[in-house]
């Protein structure tokens, strides 16, 4: 992991992803929607993208949606969700524990410097802290 965290750092763009989207956050056919949010707030964050998308969704039928969408129930129905063969655990390996930053407790310092000092080169501080935390963000 220690020897491969650099080599993905550099060349897997997902700081180049976000660096690319960040300027059109404001344009009303983007909405930025962040794990940590819908961790927080599964509901309202479901509201919110589905106003985005301008759909009219009864109450009754989205709140069924929500509870389909927690991720309890994901892990509980690995045929809805699809093939992970990739990852060890099939399904249940790659939607482990639902919970962010996990990644802190495995790398190293000098390896949390690199990746800080890349997010700090690719990204505008708004833009960093948005993906660190989440949060609707002007």
């Amino acid at each position: 992991m220690h020897r491969f965290f650099p080599f993905w750092l550099e060349h897997f763009g997902h700081l180049e992803h976000v660096a690319s989207f960040w300027p059109h956050r404001h344009q009303p056919n983007v909405l930025f929607v962040h794990y940590n949010d819908l961790k927080a707030d599964l509901s309202g964050e479901m509201r919110r993208i589905a106003e985005f998308l301008q759909l009219d969704v009864a109450d009754d039928l989205f709140q069924a949606c929500v509870d389909r969408c927690t991720f309890e129930k994901m892990r509980e129905d690995p045929e809805r969700m699809g093939k992970f063969d990739l990852f060890e655990g099939g399904l249940k390996g790659f939607i482990f524990k639902g919970t962010n930053r996990r990644w802190k407790n495995v790398l190293n310092a000098e390896a949390l410097v690199l990746y800080e000092r890349r997010v700090a080169a690719q990204l505008p501080a708004d833009a960093a802290a948005w993906m660190q935390h989440g949060g609707h963000r002007d």
